[in-house]
């Protein structure tokens, strides 16, 4: 069995990003490493760090699919069942969190977009899914990747710094998008006390004109 681990903080962007990578030795053991794939999805999945989904629909789980999809707890028990009985070559869990306010929302499409701009800069195809935690100070994803191809998911430095720039970016993006989006409501809301500014005025003058 072999393992790595690395992580960043880049300061100057305010995220942090956390990976670890566990695979069998020459393809042997896979029924080892699915054990620990599944227990990486139970701790990433667990109630208490999902804290936000207290009201949540019982039939659905706290993981979502690379798409940003909520998985049903069926789809999960069949995830779990499936490397519990055929196992996996190899598995690689990811952390990802912004040093900025972020939603559960946002989280969630920080995850999606890092996650296709990086199959699509690499020309892989990951099976991945991933947890949103909000009990820390900054609301964070772990996303859990697995495969049976031997190698797969054992990154270059160029590909681990890979996938930092580009969750980097795609947070960057979320949160430049919510700034415009802010932006734009607030205009709207300033246009609007405007015209009701003035129509009350209007109104007045007309009231005196009456008079």
């Amino acid at each position: 069995m072999s393992y790595s681990h690395t992580s960043s903080k880049n300061n100057t962007s305010g995220v942090i990003i956390k990976t670890n990578f566990k695979q069998s030795s020459s393809g042997f053991n896979r029924q080892a490493i699915g054990k620990s794939a599944v227990a990486n999805i139970k701790y990433i999945s667990r109630q208490k760090a999902n804290e936000h989904e207290e009201q949540r629909d019982e039939a659905i789980s706290h993981l979502y699919d690379k798409e940003a999809r909520k998985l049903s707890v069926d789809e999960e028990k069949e995830l779990i069942e499936l490397l519990e009985t055929k196992g996996t070559t190899s598995f690689r869990r990811i952390m990802i969190s912004p040093e900025k306010n972020t939603t559960v929302q946002e989280m969630a499409q920080i995850t999606k977009r890092t996650l296709a701009a990086f199959e699509e800069k690499t020309g892989k195809k990951y099976d991945a899914v991933f947890a949103i935690h909000t009990n820390t100070e900054h609301t964070h994803a772990h996303i859990l990747i697995t495969s049976n191809k031997y190698n797969y998911l054992r990154l270059s430095k160029q590909e681990l710094r890979l996938l930092r720039q580009t969750a980097i970016q795609k947070t960057n993006e979320i949160h430049k998008e919510r700034q415009q989006e802010r932006s734009f409501v607030q205009t709207i809301q300033d246009e609007l006390e405007k015209f009701t500014a003035k129509f009350r005025q209007d109104n007045k003058e007309l009231e005196n004109a009456r008079i």
